[in-house]
């Protein structure tokens, strides 16, 4: 078992996420509303929150307009390429989960994705790491983002 550690709390973007023990928090990024970096492996773990002027729907159409923006990007990059683009439940809604591997260096990396559409925003939850280690980081990940809270008061 992975334990977490306290919730960090944005009350700017309304959400909350409990991350795991001995995990950095660094909130000074602008193009994130927060990073949460693992001291001695390289994982990374980033929450963007966009504002949308109403409900987006998860469903075939935005999966598949998703889709073709992905593999239209990873054209443009050697050695990328999109592994998994498909839904998945999150607290009883519908997601969209997005896996791409590219080459970093030598190592293969992965970035795993999850689309989260809320009342008036999107929320993309991603995390990186080299794709040897994804089994290693995955629990804790996936244990952090099952505790997301999408308001905070």
């Amino acid at each position: 078992s992975y334990e977490l550690g306290p919730y960090y709390k944005d009350p700017v973007n309304k959400f909350a996420i409990r991350y795991p023990k001995k995990w950095l928090v660094d909130n000074s990024d602008p193009d994130f509303a927060v990073k949460f970096i693992e001291p001695y492996s390289e994982a990374f773990l980033f929450i963007k929150v966009i504002p949308t002027p109403e409900f987006v729907l998860i469903n075939y159409q935005f999966r598949d307009h998703i889709e073709k923006l992905i593999k239209e990007l990873l054209s443009q990059i050697p050695d990328a390429r999109l592994r998994y683009c498909n839904f998945e439940k999150f607290k009883n809604d519908t997601v969209l989960r997005v896996e791409i591997l590219f080459k970093a260096g030598k190592n293969l990396a992965i970035i795993t994705t999850r689309i989260i559409s809320d009342i008036d925003r999107i929320i993309i939850i991603s995390w990186v790491c080299q794709e040897k280690l994804y089994y290693t980081f995955q629990p804790w990940v996936e244990s952090s983002i099952a505790t997301l809270k999408l308001s905070v008061e």
